[in-house]
């Protein structure tokens, strides 16, 4: 069996369903939207809001979906090292950066596996 780039992103994380949320930032894509599309069996991803929320909120979605791959957004004009501190404790599967590649903070991230 052949397999293609989109199959390969769905075994990678485990996906059941080719759908990836869109982590909408400022508290739209919370952590129960997050785990709720987790735990469906696609990619739920918890957008960029203030460190101690986005925290709470990647949790959230862990708790929703155990077992299940959650993904984080930040929005790199507006990274902060409790963001990355966030995504590493949390043990996201992917972060998706939005407006840049933001080299200070890929090196950890990378190295934390995210």
């Amino acid at each position: 069996m052949r397999t293609t780039r989109g199959t390969e992103f769905l075994e990678r994380f485990g996906l059941a369903c080719p759908v990836v949320q869109a982590g909408m930032a400022g508290g739209v894509a919370g952590g129960e939207l997050a785990g709720a599309v987790s735990a469906a069996g696609a990619l739920g991803t918890v957008g960029m809001m203030a460190p101690p929320a986005f925290a709470s909120a990647l949790a959230r979605a862990h708790r929703r979906a155990p077992g299940r791959p959650v993904a984080a957004n930040l929005l790199v004009p507006f990274i902060r090292r409790a963001h990355v501190r966030a995504c590493v404790e949390a043990d996201v599967e992917l972060v998706v950066l939005h407006g840049g590649t933001a080299p200070r903070w890929l090196g950890h991230l990378r190295k934390a596996g995210a």
